[in-house]
């Protein structure tokens, strides 16, 4: 069943948007541990970090139902 090519897909996308919030929570505690917040550039790392976590959190969710569902139709599938 993990041979399927959409379960493997959709894995390694859930994958990705974890690894996304993960870099962008260590741009949150590097912007807070250095203080960069005064800087302009620091403000918009801020914001493209903030966007990117909040983006792939809910992409993450919508993943990770995709992933249960379709695992539980070819589980389903299978019995029937």
């Amino acid at each position: 069943m993990m041979n399927d090519k959409k379960i493997t897909r959709l894995l390694k996308l859930l994958l990705g948007c974890l690894i996304l919030i993960l870099f962008s929570w260590l741009l949150f505690i590097f912007l807070d541990k250095f203080d960069l917040y005064n800087s302009a550039f620091g403000i918009f790392i801020y914001y493209i970090s903030y966007f990117t976590a909040i983006i792939s959190f809910y992409l993450g969710i919508i993943v990770f139902l995709l992933l249960f569902f379709l695992v539980l139709w070819k589980f389903i599938s299978k019995k029937v």
